[in-house]
């Protein structure tokens, strides 16, 4: 399975920089992948949070989708940790603070993240954490993109009840957190 690619241009008219996500052309051409991938557009455009990377726009050309967002100037906690080691347990109570209140911002919105893990953790130049990526999200009350069995999220990072093929909610969102710092 091919990733999303991740560009950085500059906005003409309001000359700001956006990361663009854009969908890989094999995945294009698969239904539920490009619904996933408007879907995440959506519920992470729906949230307004300091700790929630800001998306901009969703453009289509053909079958080609795009996610415009704001550009974050840092690393992922995974590249942060490699190339520093371990966090401070005060950092690193920083990080759980921040991400547990955006994570609480989604939920309160009925949006479970459903892959918290650290390379969804951007770090921006003044050191706040950053959540990104909804590309996992699910609306509550709303079916799935996933099919029946799937298991959505990264193994390292799943609640046991997910795991054991249990519908996971706000609880594994923050059992992924827990799973996170102490990565």
């Amino acid at each position: 399975r091919r990733s999303p690619v991740i560009a950085v241009a500059r906005g003409v008219t309001l000359d700001r920089l956006a990361a663009i996500k854009v969908i890989h052309e094999q995945m294009a051409l698969d239904p539920s992948f490009q619904a996933r991938f408007q879907k995440e557009a959506r519920a992470a455009a729906s949230l307004s949070h300091p700790n929630i990377v800001t998306i901009y726009d969703f453009l289509e050309a053909g079958e080609q989708g795009s996610i415009v967002m704001e550009y974050i100037d840092g690393p992922d906690l995974s590249l942060r940790v490699a190339e520093h080691g371990p966090l401070s347990a005060e950092a690193a109570a920083g990080v759980g603070r921040e991400i547990a209140l955006a994570l609480s911002a989604a939920h309160r919105r009925g949006i479970l993240h459903r892959d918290v893990k650290p390379s969804n953790i951007l770090v921006d130049p003044e050191g706040r954490a950053r959540l990104t990526d909804f590309g996992s999200a699910k609306l509550e009350g709303l079916s799935s993109v996933t099919g029946t069995g799937t298991l959505v999220g990264t193994l390292d990072y799943l609640a046991p009840e997910v795991v054991a093929g249990t519908r996971g909610d706000a609880r594994a969102d923050v059992y992924a957190l827990g799973m996170t710092l102490y990565f």
